[in-house]
């Protein structure tokens, strides 16, 4: 028995690759970098850096494992009477003209996480709070970066030494 990997016979002009998968597992591993931007807080952080990147690096791969196993083994690829064998992007033309489209199973539903979750909405919450955090995360980060990079002097224009000035006990990005 060999692999039953299909493209999705909806979309028959997308062609998957390297890079769009890529895009999907991309924004799992941002978050690692949030806590390198943080770094200049540590007490110890040629100590602390690579413990804590490898740590949850290993956190999102054991989870994402598990992800993948659990849906895979809790859900059909396709569900309902129209089901193919194979389904190939003619095959994905007709149904559609004859309104006989698969509604369910992972090549299907693109929102299949809300029909295994204990309760949907929390699939909807998660996907906002993911974004959300993501977003503030860039916007904690990357005045610290930029002040690092000045206070270094690493661009040789002077004008981004304007940026350099800290405040306070932690030395929090002013400018």
């Amino acid at each position: 028995q060999g692999s039953n990997f299909q493209t999705d016979p909806t979309l028959p002009e997308v062609t998957q690759n390297f890079f769009t998968v890529f895009a999907v597992f991309f924004p799992a591993v941002t978050g690692i970098m949030a806590g390198a931007n943080l770094s200049g807080d540590l007490d110890d952080p040629s100590r602390s850096l690579p413990k804590g990147t490898l740590t949850a690096i290993a956190v999102t791969f054991v989870s994402y494992i598990a992800l993948l196993w659990f849906v895979g083994l809790t859900c059909y690829d396709c569900v309902g009477p129209y089901c193919p064998e194979i389904a190939t992007p003619e095959w994905a033309k007709t149904a559609e003209a004859n309104g006989t489209l698969p509604q369910g199973g992972l090549l299907y539903n693109k929102l299949i996480m809300k029909n295994v979750s204990f309760w949907a909405p929390l699939v909807y919450i998660g996907v906002f709070a993911a974004t959300l955090s993501s977003a503030l995360a860039s916007l904690v980060g990357a005045p610290r970066i930029l002040q690092s990079v000045a206070h270094d002097k690493l661009f040789p224009w002077s004008c981004f030494n304007y940026f350099a000035k800290g405040v306070g006990a932690g030395n929090e990005p002013y400018r």
